[in-house]
C-alpha cells in the first residue's frame, strides 16, 4: 500500500528463489531521501511530505516484525534514478538436503 500511496509509478515485484526467498519491491518516489533509507522500519516514522497524509507510519514497522518473527530480513535501498525499494529475504522451504 506504501508503494502505491506514496510512488508515482508502477510498483515492481521480483521474486527469485535459492537458498533464501528474495521479494524485491520497487517504485519510483516522488522525491529520493536516501539519508532516511533505515528510518522506514521505525514506529511511526514518516517523511515531512508523507505526514500531510493519513497513514499511521506504521505499515513497514509492521513488515520488519514480521518479516523478522519468520527469522527473515527486511531492508529498504535506494534503486537509482528516483526509485524506491524494499528486500525482503525469508529461509525457502523448498531448500533440498
Amino acid at each position: 500500500m506504501n508503494a502505491l500511496r506514496h510512488g508515482c509509478d508502477s510498483l515492481t515485484v521480483v521474486v527469485e528463489e535459492t537458498v533464501k526467498v528474495r521479494i524485491r519491491f520497487e517504485n519510483q518516489t516522488k522525491e529520493p531521501v536516501p539519508e532516511n533509507l533505515q528510518r522506514v522500519f521505525e514506529r511511526c516514522y514518516k517523511t515531512d511530505e508523507a505526514r500531510t497524509g493519513t497513514g499511521s507510519g506504521l505499515g513497514l514497522c509492521i513488515v520488519k516484525a514480521l518479516v523478522e518473527e519468520m527469522n527473515g530480513t527486511v531492508m529498504a535501498y535506494d534503486a537509482g534514478n528516483s526509485r524506491f525499494g524494499i528486500l525482503v529475504e525469508l529461509e525457502s522451504m523448498n531448500t533440498r538436503v
